[in-house]
């Protein structure tokens, strides 16, 4: 019964990280570790953008996400999912119970922005176009802060 409640935490603990981390979108492999190749890093971007905006606590990069999500084990043979960063589970935290929704909001703007003043749309554009056109909106008199509406 004991490996069954283990079998059962560690899944949930990869489907909410997989969630957060835009590290996989198949339903049927959620539950178990993906790496940091996997990762849906536009959509996970806008997402991280938005939580750093919002946060003071934490802050949270790219680059410390993938470094976490390079390896499933610690040095020590652990699985890192047991000791996530504290900056990276209170990012896991916020995306599940309110990031997720506050991204979507200001994703509908950002796109409504890209519309009007792009050759683009969020689809087309790299990883590289969105940082710069994320950067550009945030400059504009259209922007609109996460966590506020029109």
């Amino acid at each position: 019964m004991k490996i069954e409640e283990e079998k059962s935490e560690l899944a949930l603990l990869y489907r909410r990280q997989n969630t957060a981390l835009k590290a996989c979108l198949d339903l049927s492999k959620m539950d178990y570790y993906h790496g940091a190749d996997e990762i849906d890093l536009k959509n996970f971007y806008i997402e991280l953008y938005v939580y750093n905006y919002t946060r003071t606590k934490y802050q949270l990069t790219v680059d410390e996400v993938l470094d976490y999500l390079s390896e499933e084990y610690d040095v020590n043979g652990n699985l890192r999912v047991y000791s996530q960063p504290e900056n990276i589970k209170d990012y896991i935290g916020w995306e599940i119970h309110i990031g997720h929704e506050m991204a979507d909001n200001f994703r509908g703007y950002f796109i409504d922005y890209l519309k009007i003043n792009s050759n683009k749309s969020l689809t087309e554009m790299s990883y590289e176009e969105l940082v710069d056109a994320l950067g550009e909106y945030q400059n504009s008199s259209e922007f609109i802060p996460p966590g506020q509406k029109k």
